[in-house]
């Protein structure tokens, strides 16, 4: 019996890779996977966009994280899909379950041991191959080619958005020398990830960007804090600093979006490292030409830092 349900277990498998097939026969194409928070959302989406334009074949993405699991690294937070739902211009061409598990069987191609390329690897913006890519592509030089359709795209569409960050949103407008300042937390506090923003890093940043402000004989900076953990920002990690903080906790994680809105609206920034959301908010802000850009030092040899960046 054991084996006749192993056997009828196969053949089932088989009639379920059937469509794939079909697909594949009359469409070769590239699925992407997307996965993950707002900030991999838009970056994976940006690879993708890079490589239909560079290879010239069609790009699917595999949504399917969204459907079966959808939540942050520790299990406890949701991972919402909402790009398109966020940004009205983007439409997403969204590939079917059946392309997903045909593709993923047959024609995954991996570039990486461990599900991160963080070096420029051409080959995959330009190959034509049919192919499924499941991989995390960490360097700039894989968007460069889209950056301008990229700032056309993601434009945040305020109309559902809140009162209250409706009126946040004025009063950074209205504060000449905001400074963004992106504390990541959460779930990079269960893989560890925080130890590579430790608390002397935020103080080292602090007074850099103040430093920095004095040269230019800018008016009092004023520090828009956005962190998913903002009671620890609060009660520890800036409780014995005499600035000017403004802790921006008018949004909870379902509705983190809005805070990445606010972020771009800011002057200047202070990221954590390996936070692709604040990186985003930083990377889309278009408020000063001459915006300044803290990171750890850390992260001046990843692929994400760009070079009119600042590391300390």
């Amino acid at each position: 019996m054991l084996l006749l349900k192993k056997i009828l277990i196969k053949i089932r498998n088989v009639f379920l890779l059937l469509p794939g097939l079909f697909s594949f026969l009359q469409e070769k194409k590239i699925i992407f996977m997307i996965n993950g928070g707002l900030g991999s959302q838009m970056w994976q989406y940006a690879v993708g966009q890079a490589i239909e334009k560079k290879s010239g074949m069609p790009v699917y993405y595999d949504i399917e994280f969204y459907k079966h699991w959808g939540k942050d690294c520790s299990g406890q937070f949701n991972r919402n899909w909402e790009l398109d739902s966020l940004f009205s211009t983007i439409a997403v061409k969204k590939a079917s379950a059946c392309d997903v598990s045909f593709y993923k069987m047959f024609l995954n191609k991996r570039y990486s041991s461990n599900r991160t390329v963080t070096t420029f690897i051409e080959e995959i913006l330009l190959s034509k191959q049919p192919r499924y890519l499941g991989e995390y592509y960490n360097h700039i030089q894989y968007i460069d080619s889209v950056e301008k359709s990229l700032r056309e795209q993601f434009v945040f569409d305020t109309a559902g958005f809140s009162e209250n960050t409706i009126r946040m949103a004025d009063t950074i407008k209205n504060t000449p020398c905001a400074i963004a300042l992106s504390v990541r937390r959460g779930d990079f506090v269960t893989v560890g990830a925080d130890k590579f923003s430790p608390p002397e890093y935020f103080c080292k940043a602090i007074d850099k960007i103040k430093n920095c402000m004095n040269e230019q004989n800018s008016p009092e900076v004023v520090f828009f804090v956005f962190s998913n953990d903002i009671q620890f920002c609060k009660n520890r990690l800036f409780s014995s600093r005499k600035e000017n903080f403004v802790f921006v906790d008018i949004n909870d994680n379902d509705n983190g979006s809005q805070d990445m809105y606010l972020i771009s609206l800011c002057r200047h920034f202070i990221l954590s490292a390996h936070s692709v959301f604040g990186w985003w908010g930083a990377f889309l802000s278009s408020v000063n030409s001459s915006k300044i850009v803290i990171m750890p030092v850390s992260e001046e040899k990843s692929g994400m830092f760009l070079n009119t960046w600042i590391g300390v």
